[in-house]
């Protein structure tokens, strides 16, 4: 898939089509094991996009990921845990520096308990991609 040319700011840029990224949201399905959505071009392609600064992207297509995995397992806390991430990234980006860290916060509790690689990542980048986040939101704070 070929990455936006110009990530979706809300309020700065303009919104993709609705149905954009449908077919790669229909990649995650109900129905499918943790193994198989670890694989499927949503999750996937979302690091892609958080990578390229796409980061209300990343949150679209990981929330299909999210919505298939099993209720109350480890897989999906860390799914919402990433989506924050993106979330707070997209805030901090947007200049709002106080709900980038909320959503910080919110994120690092997601991933408590986890330790290791949860869906072929590892969890220490999760928790690095965060501190990077609050050092940025320090930063600003201290101008």
């Amino acid at each position: 898939m070929e990455l936006p040319e110009v990530p979706y700011v809300p309020g700065q840029t303009p919104r993709p089509d609705g149905g954009f990224y449908d077919a790669l949201k229909g990649t995650a399905r109900p129905g499918m094991s943790i193994a198989e959505l670890a694989q499927c071009k949503a999750w996937l392609v979302g690091w892609d996009l958080l990578g390229a600064e796409c980061f209300w992207e990343a949150h679209e297509v990981w929330e299909a990921v999210w919505m298939a995995l099993p209720q109350n397992s480890a897989e999906r806390r860390f799914v919402q845990a990433v989506i924050q991430l993106a979330n707070g990234l997209l805030k901090q980006k947007m200049g709002r520096p106080k709900a980038a860290l909320r959503l910080s916060v919110v994120s690092r509790a997601g991933l408590l308990g986890l330790h290791g690689v949860v869906m072929g990542v590892q969890i220490e980048s999760v928790r690095d991609w965060l501190e990077l986040l609050v050092v940025q939101i320090e930063e600003i704070d201290a101008k």
